[in-house]
């Protein structure tokens, strides 16, 4: 038997359905109910205080102005009936003008709570859209906000499933200030293909994807490709995957309009590359910052027809690196390599207005240049790795092309933890010698051992914890014994340490080392370059493969004569005649390294034995 729905019911349904239609309607309704009010109260004074017709129009006007106004009645000089009806009006004019006060104050909070959660439509355009919230947004930010500084009303677009206070609250606690950038934060579902045009998408100039894992990425990534962004081959996406498999996935989504990072790669080799030289990590930094020298792409018509080895000394603050020649961009494309007409020459410098061509003779002391060809013999290192997680593997296959068959590895695992398949597949493979050993981390008398025994390059790797979180707990505290360790047997060490959270950052700088790597960072700056310049990839792969070209830190006592006063084109003049390019030199007192990049062709130094000469060479 069907139950069946009462009068009450239905009248209270239809009251939710009204309510339900938003505060204009409600204020619409309110106006008639008001209307009706007046209408009814002096058709009742009419009819009971026995007034004429034609007093109807005032009667009707007297209770209207009640109504709106409970002021009203004090002016009132008529019957005492007359005079309760209205008071009835003015009673049921404060009700109404209760009714509408409340109605105005929800509507107005309503709709300061559809602000907060961030719907309105995004009516801007060449604006950076970062879709997700992970804990490389910051130096993402940080690092927009100072290519910013010389664009015109620069945006920056936020959209992550998360409440917008608690983003801005976070952003704003790490960065005070946005300079001349504009943030506009969005709350949505990177998945939902309206979410995505409600950030107007495809207007935005680039986009960069920081969903937690690979397939959420991929995720976001086929959502996008059901709005126009791909359509204009000039906007392109970053994303940072892990999985090299999903490399082929997002090219097949995007093509060249997609530029993928492979995460775990390139702080890999990055930590390889400069576990043995020391100070080239602030050299790496310095390149993929926007606060320090940057690469850029610019065309000059006075370079048409001059090779590589001539254009080296035609800007006096800047470094010539390599070629873009249509869309393909070459690192130290070769000295006797001619430019073309069209091509871009991608050079280092301070900034896109330092980058001036001027063919000026410089004065070249060839007495003091040690001729000869560059060092390429692989180095002989005794190398101790504490700590392990994903990166470790890579690292170790990246020493196959650095280090000789005569270096000796230890990795240095925590109790508990032995070595997987994978790393026992890397090991079995490599011709380097390669063992490992357990022991509580950190452990000062483990590591004093250790050094003693030779091994005083040392790679700190955050170790993954149960809960499968990298902790930086165990390289802050290794870093302190090891700066103890070091003090006290006199031994100078070289320290590479990854730190995972950037908070920590600040932290490690308190222990003397200043060569570690911000593994966030790394890729937030890495991201955040990328967005800008879609070109840079090429040039950060040849930078990072040791199969390319990369950035050295050589002693500078191959190239020139140490003790003699001399100017800097002195120095890129011997790099030179050795294939190489010169970008800059390190000034070494100690543990201390001061670099110095793009200084002036005729600035005049005076090198120890103990400095370096940073060149892009093959080797």
């Amino acid at each position: 038997m069907m139950e069946k729905i009462t009068l009450r019911e239905k009248i209270k349904y239809n009251i939710d359905i009204m309510m339900s239609k938003g505060t204009v309607f409600m204020i619409f309704i309110l106006f008639f109910l008001t209307m009706f009010a007046v209408l009814l109260i002096a058709i009742f004074a009419l009819l009971i205080l026995k007034f004429s017709g034609n007093e109807f129009g005032y009667i009707l006007w007297e209770t209207f102005l009640n109504i709106l106004d409970p002021g009203t009645i004090a002016g009132v000089e008529n019957s005492s009936e007359y005079l309760v009806f209205m008071t009835v009006a003015t009673i049921m004019g404060l009700v109404m003008t209760s009714i509408l006060i409340g109605l105005v104050t929800a509507g107005f909070q309503a709709k300061i709570e559809e602000m907060q959660r961030g719907k309105s439509k995004v009516v801007i355009s060449n604006h950076t859209l970062i879709l997700g919230w992970d804990n490389t947004i910051f130096t993402i930010v940080s690092e927009l906000i100072i290519a910013n500084e010389n664009v015109r009303k620069p945006h920056i677009v936020i959209m992550a499933d998360r409440d917008i206070t608690s983003m801005q609250d976070e952003l704003y606690n790490y960065l005070p200030s946005f300079k001349n950038t504009k943030i506009v934060f969005r709350r949505g579902c990177l998945y939902e293909i309206n979410d995505l045009n409600m950030c107007n998408i495809t207007k935005s100039k680039s986009v960069i994807i920081l969903e937690e894992d690979d397939a959420q990425k991929i995720k976001v990534l086929m959502a996008m490709s059901n709005t126009d962004f791909f359509s204009n081959p000039m906007n392109h996406a970053v994303v940072l995957l892990e999985e090299k498999a999903n490399f082929e996935v997002a090219e097949i989504i995007g093509g060249d309009n997609i530029i993928a990072i492979d995460l775990g790669d390139t702080v890999s080799k990055m930590i390889a590359q400069t576990s043995t030289q020391p100070g080239l990590v602030a050299v790496y930094k310095d390149l993929i910052s926007f606060s320090g020298d940057e690469i850029y792409f610019n065309e000059f018509i006075e370079a048409a027809g001059k090779t590589v080895s001539e254009l080296l000394f035609c800007f006096e603050k800047s470094s010539v690196i390599g070629l873009k020649k249509a869309d393909n961009c070459y690192l130290h494309p070769g000295l006797d390599t001619v430019v073309e007409a069209g091509d871009s020459i991608i050079l280092i410098s301070e900034d896109d207005d330092t980058a001036k061509f001027s063919e000026r003779n410089y004065e070249i002391f060839d007495k003091y240049i040690v001729k000869g060809d560059a060092l390429t013999a692989h180095l002989t290192e005794n190398i101790l790795i504490v700590g392990y997680n994903d990166t470790v593997n890579p690292i170790i296959r990246e020493f196959e092309g650095y280090l000789s068959e005569d270096s000796k590895i230890i990795i240095y695992l925590p109790v508990g933890k032995n070595p997987d398949e994978n790393l026992d597949k890397v090991i079995k493979e490599s011709k380097l010698s390669i063992k490992t050993m357990n022991g509580n981390v950190p452990d000062a008398s483990a590591f004093e051992e250790l050094i003693k025994m030779g091994f005083t390059k040392i790679i700190l790797i955050s170790t993954i914890s149960e809960n499968n979180h990298k902790t930086d707990c165990d390289v802050l505290l290794s870093l302190i014994y090891l700066r103890r360790i070091s003090d006290v047997l006199k031994i100078k060490l070289s320290i590479i340490g990854e730190i995972t959270d950037v908070k920590n950052s600040e932290i490690a700088k308190s222990t003397r080392y200043h060569d570690f790597i911000v593994s966030s960072n790394i890729c937030g700056m890495v991201s955040t370059q990328l967005s800008e310049n879609k070109y840079l990839k090429p040039i950060l792969d040849d930078i990072f493969d040791e199969e390319g070209s990369e950035i050295y830190t050589k002693p500078i006592k191959d190239y020139i004569k140490c003790g003699k006063e001399l100017n800097y084109a002195t120095l890129l003049q011997s790099a030179m005649l050795k294939g190489e390019i010169c970008i800059g030199y390190m000034l070494c007192n100690g543990e201390e390294h001061e670099y110095v990049m793009n200084p002036h062709k005729t600035e005049v130094v005076t090198f120890k034995e103990e400095d370096c000469v940073i060149v892009v060479a093959e080797d």
